[in-house]
């Protein structure tokens, strides 16, 4: 544990904090390298991808972002069955709870038709 929690969160990187349990410092660090294939690849990818830590995707995000700027950034790994993390408006509804939200445009408009009044009943 650190002595200074006070520093997760705070708009600063620091490695101490820059791990899973601590959210990758509550958000201040991006949790990819930047060789990461994913990040920066013109997708806009949610979750981690999507944090202002790692330049919301490189930049991919930024449509995004723009249209639902009350969507609140999601700080964890969301990845297909495959492994591959999801794609936010790829037309692909991949059912992600804290997206399918309209204030989230639905997964960006991925699952627009399946919009319901309590996502935690899809299944």
């Amino acid at each position: 544990k650190s002595l200074r929690a006070y520093e997760v969160g705070d708009g600063e990187c620091q490695q101490e904090h820059n791990v899973e349990e601590c959210g990758f410092d509550g958000g201040d660090c991006c949790r990819f390298d930047d060789d990461d294939v994913y990040l920066g690849d013109k997708q806009c990818h949610g979750g981690f991808y999507n944090t202002k830590a790692c330049g919301h995707d490189s930049g991919a995000c930024d449509e995004f972002n723009r249209d639902f700027f009350n969507c609140p950034e999601v700080y964890r790994f969301l990845n297909r069955t495959d492994g591959t993390p999801i794609v936010l408006g790829d037309g692909i509804c991949d059912f992600i709870e804290e997206y399918m939200t309209e204030e989230c445009g639905f997964e960006f408009g991925d699952c627009a038709s399946c919009n319901v009044p309590d996502p935690k009943k899809l299944g």
